[in-house]
């Protein structure tokens, strides 16, 4: 009756009133589904849908139409329902959200069909949050787009989890995100362009505004806390952008405000040191169009220890040890023979490459290595001498104080 009165108008009331009395029809067991050659009741559920959507559409609020459809159509929503599932993910993909609560909305919807393994609603909660995202990065507000960027990350993370016995397979699906190739891309111009500005403030001929790099450094710092405080930072951090974009914004942060060498050399020796990923493979964050930048920041601390030498009583008293020289030694000889390593710089562009600093030589920088190296040896010998002389002060002071208990206790030789 329902159907003839205006059920099937295409009215958004009439439609929707039909369907829920055949989801109860249904459920009640008034109506067999089987006994049907179609499913009616998806068939009722859609045409309520598009009714819904047609109406609010009409009225400019589509964001309304689709909050309401996409609730309607929820305990629908499940891979084994292909027809529901395509069309919601279809809504949700080609809408533009116009604010978080409605992404956070919708999203609370969906998961739980991306939990249960549909890569349909997958894609499309991706390219919700990425359209939040892409809003915010055309506002300039790149922390709120990181932190959207991050939760289509996160919904890739979600696919399939329920049933899922290894919890770290989520891994492999943090690759294939849309979301996680930009938020890589994010972090790798953001390092590119710290590194750049600091090996400009610490040329002695380029003079740069300060206040430039300081802001700089002050949103990679903000953004290196979204990462660290997110509840997926222990999957996003495994990948090389983002460990070596988190170590260079500690450099920043050490060189520019703490004045620390000590731990601006451990962050460049991290950053350029190898590594075994998660699948047994070997790895350098930093790839070898930056080593110029490194090297140079190296240099500069090698010459302040040259300058301020004095007694060297341990390994704290060089910023580099003989590890960390090694290292550098390493990084040197692949950037003066890239082409034997296979590094084709003239197929690169221009920003994918660094020099060193204009005003330092190769033959300066193996110098500096050399020198630094011979620190590291002396401040090596120190610490093991120290250390030895401790032990043998140890040694001697117990055995001491035994000779004078035998004095004490033996006999009188008188």
């Amino acid at each position: 009756a329902l159907h003839s009165f205006g059920g099937a108008s295409g009215a958004a009331l009439p439609a929707t009133m039909t369907a829920l009395l055949c989801n109860l029809l249904v459920e009640n067991g008034q109506i067999q589904l089987s006994d049907l050659s179609y499913d009616i009741q998806t068939e009722k559920l859609l045409a309520a849908s598009s009714a819904i959507l047609s109406s609010f559409a009409m009225q400019n609020h589509n964001d309304v139409g689709i909050r309401l459809s996409t609730k309607l159509l929820q305990p629908f929503i499940r891979p084994e329902n292909m027809q529901v599932t395509s069309h919601v993910a279809e809504m949700i993909s080609t809408h533009w959200p116009k604010s978080d609560a409605e992404v956070k909305g919708l999203l609370s919807i969906c998961l739980d069909a991306v939990k249960r393994g549909s890569l349909r609603m997958e894609d499309a909660c991706e390219s919700l949050t990425f359209s939040r995202a892409l809003f915010y990065f055309r506002q300039n507000k790149f922390e709120l787009y990181a932190f959207w960027l991050l939760r289509g990350v996160e919904c890739s993370v979600q696919i399939g989890v329920e049933g899922r016995e290894n919890a770290s397979l989520r891994t492999k699906n943090v690759v294939r995100s849309m979301c996680f190739r930009q938020f890589t891309k994010l972090c790798a111009d953001m390092t590119l362009d710290v590194l750049k500005k600091l090996v400009e403030y610490s040329s002695l001929d380029d003079e740069i505004d300060a206040s430039v790099l300081l802001q700089r450094m002050k949103q990679a710092k903000i953004l290196q806390g979204i990462i660290v405080e997110d509840d997926i930072s222990e999957l996003v951090v495994l990948d090389p952008s983002v460990s070596l974009f988190l170590y260079v914004a500690d450099i920043a942060w050490h060189s520019l405000l703490e004045r620390d060498d000590l731990k601006v050399a451990a962050k460049i020796v991290s950053c350029l040191e190898k590594r075994v990923d998660l699948d047994g493979s070997v790895l350098i964050p930093a790839y070898p169009g930056l080593y110029g930048y490194f090297l140079s920041l190296a240099f500069d601390i090698l010459s302040t220890d040259d300058k301020n030498i004095g007694d060297i009583d341990s390994e704290s008293s060089v910023s580099f040890d003989v590890h960390g020289i090694q290292v550098l030694f390493c990084c040197f000889d692949r950037y003066c023979n890239y082409e034997k390593y296979g590094y084709d710089v003239n197929a690169t562009s221009v920003e994918s490459w660094s020099s060193l600093r204009h005003q330092i030589t190769p033959h300066d920088m193996r110098t500096a290595l050399g020198k630094g190296l011979m620190r590291a040896f002396v401040a090596q010998n120190a610490n093991i001498g120290t250390q030895k002389s401790s032990s043998i002060v140890a040694k001697g002071s117990y055995a001491d104080s035994s000779v004078n208990l035998d004095q004490l206790l033996g006999p009188s030789m008188q």
